[in-house]
């Protein structure tokens, strides 16, 4: 009941904010979605409290939207070891050693996910 708790705490803490990252367009079409904010450390999911930003990617971006992915995402922040029909793995490319995960659909060869990410810090 407490790891529900603390989940569902975990959860709702995912605030959407109207903003956007500048990120270049990979091989797929690219869609950038509103930053967010995780309010908590998650560290079942691995995620650290902080500013989010998430990239979809697929051949034909109208295939994903930035509503289904961020309902993915809270998915997997709630229940990170039951999450199903997405692969989990570390960034890779330009956002390689970011803090983030990236997001690919099953069955889709890798062509159709997100990247989640947090902003590379400014000096």
């Amino acid at each position: 009941m407490a790891r529900r708790s603390r989940l569902l705490g975990t959860a709702l803490a995912v605030a959407a904010v109207a903003s956007v990252a500048v990120v270049p367009a990979a091989s797929a079409q690219t869609q950038r979605c509103p930053r967010f904010w995780v309010v908590r450390d998650d560290p079942a999911a691995d995620f650290v409290a902080g500013r989010y930003f998430r990239l979809n990617f697929a051949p034909r971006i109208s295939t994903l939207t930035c509503d289904y992915t961020y309902h993915v995402f809270r998915s997997y922040l709630y229940e990170p070891d039951t999450h199903t029909g997405w692969a989990v793995q570390p960034l890779r490319g330009e956002l390689r050693g970011q803090l983030g995960k990236r997001f690919v659909k099953r069955g889709t060869n890798g062509r159709v996910g997100f990247d989640v990410f947090a902003p590379a810090p400014t000096s």
